[in-house]
């Protein structure tokens, strides 16, 4: 999202109507934005946030259970 933002000013000043409406940025990173910028307002730096396993373990179940029916 780098390319819609022409400044940290900009980034951290805009609106989630803003971001809608005008920079076209859907609800999901929109939100995301939000609280991180909040987040860095209130002293929090940033930090990793590993992803869920949840769906890598039911796609590798998936792969298992096609093999098993000689799909693959």
């Amino acid at each position: 999202f780098s390319p819609k933002f022409k400044s940290w000013d900009q980034l951290f000043s805009a609106s989630g109507e803003v971001m809608k409406h005008e920079l076209g940025i859907g609800p999901k990173p929109r939100k995301w934005i939000l609280m991180w910028t909040n987040k860095f307002r209130l002293g929090i730096d940033p930090y990793f946030i590993p992803t869920s396993k949840k769906h890598e373990i039911k796609r590798v179940d998936r792969l298992a259970r096609m093999k098993r029916r000689g799909r693959t």
